[in-house]
């Protein structure tokens, strides 16, 4: 037997070996728990994105409404300069 072969046999042997922790790893309490906390960090981060875009959208509604009032302003400060030089 070569050594390439040796080796090739070896890593079958360490993949089935990695497939077999992977599988006990699923009930292992300790995992368990690990996966748990990860999920409940995501879902802190997605809640934490989830704030962030709707304090943006507030902020963009905000500044929507301000260049509305503002471009409404400037109409009727026309209108009136208007009136004025044609009084």
């Amino acid at each position: 037997m070569t050594l390439t072969e040796r080796i090739k046999i070896l890593e079958s042997k360490i993949e089935d070996l990695e497939k077999k922790i992977a599988s006990y790893n699923k009930f292992n309490p300790s995992y368990i728990i690990e996966e748990t906390q990860k999920n409940l960090k995501d879902i802190s981060d997605n809640k934490k994105i989830s704030a962030t875009i709707n304090s943006f959208n507030t902020l963009v509604k905000d500044l929507e409404q301000t260049w509305i009032s503002n471009k409404k302003e400037k109409k009727s400060k026309k209108k009136k300069n208007q009136k004025i030089k044609v009084e």
